[in-house]
């Protein structure tokens, strides 16, 4: 039932990382790391609306650990969601939510009747609670 939150990952010292939001003009222009999965793409090409020749886009990533790394090294920002930089955290960048608000819900499907391991089964029981 969760939306989860889109916004730009970047660098400590970028002076961005002190604002509660960002702006999409205040990215524009600026060199951007964005998801290779053509959903997500496609979603951030609707956000800039008419601009989208104006995108800076020097990477994009199928993990975000990988986008991390270009980020902290100072390759650019990455558009992602919040939270899913959880799985590789990094002292080095902060995560800004878009403003206004970019959501997005995410579905999570398996097939009923399947035998499941006792992982995924526990997987499964807790996020249908």
């Amino acid at each position: 039932p969760q939306a989860d939150r889109w916004g730009v990952l970047v660098q400590r010292d970028s002076p961005l990382a002190e604002k509660p939001g960002v702006a999409l003009d205040e990215i524009t222009g600026e060199p951007l790391i964005l998801p290779r999965r053509a959903q997500a793409m496609g979603n951030i090409m609707n956000w800039f609306g008419h601009r989208p020749a104006e995108l800076r886009v020097v990477a994009t990533y199928s993990l975000l650990s990988n986008a991390v790394l270009l980020v902290e090294h100072g390759l650019g920002m990455a558009v992602c969601m919040d939270g899913a930089i959880g799985v590789r955290g990094s002292e080095q960048c902060r995560f800004v939510p878009l403003t206004p608000a970019h959501t997005q819900r995410s579905i999570l499907a398996w097939r009923r009747g399947r035998v499941l391991g006792p992982a995924a089964a526990a997987f499964v029981e807790m996020v249908s609670a």
